[in-house]
């Protein structure tokens, strides 16, 4: 029953011209909140997470990821956010994305379950 529609998805950049055609089409306006990272640091956590499906190539494919989401958002309205800045901050960047798009529970209201995930 909510207007909002959201995902996760590191490999949504390559495709994310489309969701974005797609959403426009549909009649909604995209925002995008784009989580940064360094790559080495996504790399060594995706080792950690799945070794056996790890690839050097991996390191690559992450910065061209980026390159890929900071092309093809710059006529959508979006905001990047630090991956320290979350973990340092967490109840200012929600509130900061919160701001960002208007109706998405409060860190009060998910502060329990952004602890447990964290």
């Amino acid at each position: 029953d909510s207007p909002l529609f959201g995902f996760k998805d590191p490999r949504v950049s390559f495709l994310l011209p489309l969701y974005i055609e797609a959403v426009k089409q549909l009649g909604y306006t995209p925002k995008i909140v784009t989580l940064l990272r360094e790559p080495k640091e996504i790399v060594a956590s995706f080792k950690k997470m799945v070794p056996e499906r790890y690839h050097p190539i991996l390191e690559n494919y992450i910065a061209r990821s980026f390159y890929a989401i900071g092309k093809d958002t710059y006529d959508v309205d979006a905001i990047s956010i630090e991956f320290n800045q979350l973990l340092d901050e967490t109840e200012k960047t929600v509130d900061l994305i919160n701001n960002f798009i208007p109706g998405l529970k409060t860190y009060k209201e998910v502060a329990q379950e952004i602890e447990v995930f964290l």
